[in-house]
């Protein structure tokens, strides 16, 4: 018996769910015990609405997931704090909330690939308007220290759309907790050969822009490293490694003498 939409937005909560444990797992050090409650009551009067993030997943129109939460500044903060950052800004908060369901949402969409046979990609997270009135919705609950927290999960129609036509009724398997290695390691496979951007900062400067403007030919602007210490390497942004520089044959080189800890990582994309 074919499974009904209902059957596979709940398969499609599950499958998310595990990605999602796996990225605040990789940020905050745990993993966080979740429940999944199908019905979602709306927010008392006065309360503050759910501010909403929309991922666009494959390449029909409006195959749409939204998570929503009233407590982001919650687990904003409670991630940053694991990572050493103990007075993040409300900058730092919604980039970290971001990385984070950016990281669930490309695990579900390699999910949903595996599935359906063919690659389905996930759009970065969008913040925008809630989901439409007829969106499937339902509630994952987890604590923090001594606070409860809630995310809102809703589908829209396209989305559920979608998952039907992978194939006749069958749905995702979520990802048991025994092949989380495996499946990770897979994942790994897949992004081998990406090309990605690495630079390496010698130093930083501030000027004034009346400094700025008076930069000629032959000008010295002096940065707050000195010779003795290590440059950085960086990617994406992110600070990975430290290391001395060095001559390869006439050309530049690093040779990595630190690489950064899962905390530094994260203070570092402030």
């Amino acid at each position: 018996m074919a499974a009904s939409s209902d059957d596979m937005f709940a398969a499609l909560v599950e499958v998310w769910k595990g990605q999602f444990g796996e990225a605040w797992e990789a940020m905050a050090g745990s993993r966080p015990e979740t429940n999944v409650q199908e019905a979602v009551p709306a927010p008392e009067p006065g309360q503050p609405q759910p501010v909403w993030y929309r991922f666009d997943l494959g390449q029909g129109p409006g195959a749409s997931f939204f998570v929503g939460s009233q407590q982001w500044a919650n687990i904003g903060a409670f991630i940053l704090a694991a990572a050493g950052v103990d007075a993040p800004s409300p900058e730092d908060i919604q980039g970290t909330c971001a990385e984070m369901l950016n990281q669930a949402a490309s695990g579900l969409a390699r999910a949903l690939s595996k599935q359906a046979g063919r690659e389905i990609l996930a759009a970065s997270g969008v913040e925008g308007p809630p989901p439409p009135e007829d969106a499937v919705c339902t509630s994952i609950r987890f604590r923090i220290e001594d606070s409860d927290q809630e995310l809102l999960l809703a589908g829209s129609e396209s989305l559920v759309n979608l998952l039907l036509s992978f194939s006749a009724g069958a749905k995702p398997e979520p990802t048991p907790p025994t092949a989380l290695g495996a499946e990770r390691g897979r994942s790994m496979d897949l992004l081998l050969d990406v090309e990605l951007p690495v630079s390496v900062s010698f130093g930083r400067a501030q000027l004034p822009l009346k400094d700025v403007l008076k930069l000629t030919t032959g000008s010295i602007v002096e940065l707050n490293r000195s010779v003795s210490e290590p440059v950085e390497v960086i990617v994406n942004n992110c600070v990975i490694a430290r290391g001395e520089v060095v001559v390869v044959e006439g050309n530049f080189g690093v040779r990595i003498r630190q690489v950064v800890s899962r905390q530094e990582r994260l203070q570092s994309l402030k």
